[in-house]
């Protein structure tokens, strides 16, 4: 009876605090959960998984898509979230790669927040399902 109570409680707190994953698609929070490696085939193993509740499987890696408000602010942007410049891809549309792959959803989130961006997401890999 007390080792039922116990998990109990443990599980109610750690319910509690558990992280939201998400990211942004527009405005719009799309949650993540996510995905043991051993749940599907053909993975690539310096990729986390994640499961949207639609049921898509997407990867994420240390790479980030980001359009800024202004190009000039880019330096700023490099340094204030310890980025690196991959690519400029168009205008200003930039493919950064963060230092810790962990990272890169909570970065990709805090850059979508701020006002000098127009929108950032992880440069997500998709699994493909044939038809």
């Amino acid at each position: 009876m007390l080792k039922k109570l116990v998990l109990s409680l443990f599980l109610i707190i750690q319910f509690c605090y558990a992280e939201n994953i998400f990211y942004y698609k527009g405005d719009k929070k799309v949650t993540l959960i996510p995905v043991e490696r051993d749940d599907f085939a053909n993975v690539v193993y310096d990729v986390d998984y994640y499961k949207t509740e639609a049921g898509i499987i997407l990867g994420v890696t240390d790479k980030l898509i980001v359009k800024l408000k202004d190009s000039n602010m880019l330096d700023n942007f490099l340094f204030e979230y310890n980025l690196s410049l991959i690519e400029n891809l168009y205008g200003s549309v930039y493919l950064f790669r963060t230092t810790d792959k962990s990272e890169t959803i909570k970065i990709s989130n805090l850059l979508h927040e701020d006002e000098n961006v127009v929108y950032a997401k992880p440069d997500f890999r998709k699994k493909i399902i044939s038809r």
